[in-house]
């Protein structure tokens, strides 16, 4: 009994100590930010934001800090963004954001997912 508890334990302990050389399945897995992909994952989810914020003005992403990506049913993003309140009021169309002026100071961290 106790030889057959050993072999089973064996292998648990041999994972536990290996050094972790791949990514978990449907674990996080870190993304270039500069990856044109990546950029227009960011674009989309700061349209999303802008849609569901009630605020007068558009929020603008000003740097992407941090993205991860995570396989699950699809593909889930995780993007970590410096964004600003920009002076653009929402009843003006938005279809370029880089254009609307940004406050010195409006600048904040924000994470999506």
């Amino acid at each position: 009994m106790v030889a057959t508890f050993a072999l089973l334990l064996l292998p648990l302990l041999a994972e536990a100590v290996a050094p972790q050389t791949e990514q978990l399945a449907g674990g996080l897995v870190d993304e270039d930010v500069s990856d044109p992909e990546i950029q227009d994952v960011a674009r989309f989810a700061t349209q999303a934001y802008n849609q569901a914020d009630d605020g007068l003005f558009y929020i603008r992403d000003v740097k992407l800090i941090r993205a991860q990506s995570q396989v699950v049913a699809g593909i889930k993003y995780v993007l970590t963004l410096e964004m600003a309140l920009t002076k653009c009021l929402k009843n003006l169309p938005s279809n370029d954001l880089e254009k609307c002026q940004i406050p010195p100071d409006a600048k904040r961290l924000v994470e999506l997912h």
